[in-house]
């Protein structure tokens, strides 16, 4: 199905998250890559409402899980493609959860992607740990914080989380930075998005992603973005040393 999953994940809510996700595959799409979004957020499942896409209701699953494709190269699955209005409440517990993400992870028809960006609801929940453990050893997580303090300690928590669950961590991305030169210099920050009014604005519209462009300093820091992540899929999974490994380098 697909080459390389991405977790996108953040410590709270609004870093922008879903926005980094969407405008992350059309960069990648415009690029000629086959993306798909992966809705996992499933209490609050807003990526059709972002890109303008229309609740089908439950009848849409009657020939199985199809993800939409809005535009060439890039499939969307989310529970808000199956709700009667996009204001349904979604109140499963745990084990409901993880068999519809399995689902659609696993038996939905995507076509052959390149990449799948996966958009978890902000903190550790019940979707967090069905997806570290069903892809534990075989996806990578970016984090989205601002660059408050405490959205940074949230991005720390995540990626202690998921190098538990043997998730690579690609690093993190400082989003809607209104500082031309940001005080953040840690390694671990892969790129800094600055704060778009375009974006704010789309955010508040239906599919208004779809229908423009931010401005050009936000497009540079995404392809940036966007480069360093390919970069650090294509080096792998960074796996821990075995015990052996350990003594033999503190012998040497």
């Amino acid at each position: 199905m697909v080459a390389e999953r991405i977790l996108l994940v953040g410590g709270k809510g609004g870093t922008g998250k879903t926005t980094v996700v969407i405008s992350l595959a059309l960069h990648w799409a415009k690029k000629g890559k086959n993306v798909g979004i992966l809705d996992a957020n499933l209490s609050s499942p807003d990526v059709p409402f972002y890109l303008g896409l229309p609740a089908q209701g439950v009848e849409a699953l009657s020939d199985g899980v199809e993800p939409l494709r809005p535009v060439e190269g890039f499939e969307v699955l989310s529970m808000g493609l199956f709700l009667s209005n996009p204001w349904t409440p979604v109140s499963w517990r745990g084990p409901i959860r993880h068999v519809v993400l399995k689902q659609f992870l696993q038996n939905a028809r995507w076509g052959a992607l390149d990449i799948l960006l996966i958009d978890l609801p902000p903190g550790i929940s019940e979707e967090h740990m069905t997806l570290s453990h069903l892809l534990s050893g075989r996806a990578f997580v970016l984090l989205v914080s601002d660059s408050s303090r405490l959205s940074l300690m949230e991005a720390k928590r995540l990626s202690t989380f998921f190098g538990h669950a043997k998730i690579t961590p690609i690093g993190v991305v400082l989003n809607k930075e209104r500082r031309k030169r940001p005080r953040h210099s840690d390694p671990k920050i892969l790129a800094t998005l600055p704060f778009d009014q375009h974006l704010a604005r789309a955010s508040r519209r239906e599919g208004a992603p779809l229908l423009g462009e931010p401005a050009e300093a936000f497009t540079n820091a995404l392809g940036f973005l966007a480069r360093r992540c390919l970069k650090a899929m294509q080096e792998g999974p960074k796996r821990p040393l075995t015990l052996q490994a350990r003594l033999l380098f503190k012998g040497g």
